[in-house]
């Protein structure tokens, strides 16, 4: 895969193609099936999360109402604590099941999603959220009586509710858009979630938004890929692939390691390099505003 140093365009220029977005999305929804991505030295989450980011008004949440659709999942305007780790009925004390559970082996949608630096509790949400998107364990106590849940599947995802503690753990992917300057902003909670997705800009031209109100595009196509292994190993050889790849596209420090990620992460979907594909993401993974690779 022959790759070249690239100065990339200010992100109003930046606007992938129906296939490109399809590709990566679709890729990401398949990543909720694979239970463990084992590389030669260590292990990582093979989920692919990703953050759709663009103007207001352009078809972001269309993506996401069409996601909705086909996988019959509700998107959420904002995630708060009772979404992340769950909530008790007042009046039953039944258990309300966090979406993160409810979806898992799924993704879970959030559409206009925005973080203020004075919205403290949406903050701290977040950082919770964050956690999770890297290891989807949680346990916490409840200082109130809830109805016992015990729930074990096959594939070791678990949800315990007893002695007033919750405890579970799910597998899950994050779809979400939002209008934010996601690179402008200064809150370290933003800059985490941008190094945890795969960030997708959306600043359509008018052709291309005319060509959406036509029906000529769809801006995404659902298309369900099979993955061929719930636990994949990559062999050493593959992963050197990976990593000559990224060294030869000559990605920033700052970015290596997550761009070396997000390839494996690729890869463990469909089981391969994809040339044209994996330079995109590369594109997308490595991005730094106002400055050249």
């Amino acid at each position: 895969m022959r790759v070249e140093q690239t100065i990339l365009p200010p992100k109003e220029n930046i606007m992938l193609s129906e296939k490109d977005i399809s590709f990566i999305l679709n890729s990401a929804l398949a990543s909720a099936k694979i239970e463990r991505l084992i590389l030669p030295h260590m292990e990582m989450r093979p989920q692919i999360h990703t953050l759709i980011h663009g103007e207001i008004g352009t078809g972001k949440s269309s993506i996401l109402v069409r996601i909705g659709k086909v996988r019959n999942i509700v998107p959420v305007i904002s995630l708060n604590k009772s979404h992340i780790q769950g909530s008790v009925d007042s009046d039953y004390k039944d258990f309300v099941e966090p979406i993160i559970w409810e979806h898992r082996r799924d993704c879970v949608l959030m559409d206009e999603f925005y973080l203020g630096i004075k919205n403290h509790q949406a903050r701290e949400s977040l950082t919770t959220l964050l956690s999770l998107m890297e290891n989807p364990h949680h346990k916490k106590k409840i200082g109130y009586r809830c109805n016992e849940v015990n729930i074990n599947e096959p594939d070791g995802l678990y949800c315990h509710v007893k002695n007033n503690t919750i405890e579970f753990k799910t597998r899950f992917v994050l779809i979400a858009n939002t209008m934010m300057d996601i690179y402008k902003t200064k809150m370290q909670e933003m800059d985490a979630l941008i190094s945890r997705c795969v960030c997708i800009p959306f600043y359509p031209t008018m052709k291309q938004l005319e060509d959406f109100a036509s029906g000529d595009i769809k801006f995404f196509i659902y298309q369900d890929y099979k993955v061929k292994n719930k636990v994949v190993r990559i062999s050493k050889k593959e992963y050197d692939k990976i990593r000559a790849i990224v060294k030869e596209y000559k990605v920033p420090k700052p970015k290596y390691l997550r761009t070396i990620g997000d390839l494996c992460r690729f890869y463990a979907v469909h089981g391969k390099i994809l040339d044209e594909e994996f330079r995109k993401v590369m594109e997308l993974s490595a991005y730094t505003p106002d400055s050249s690779l």
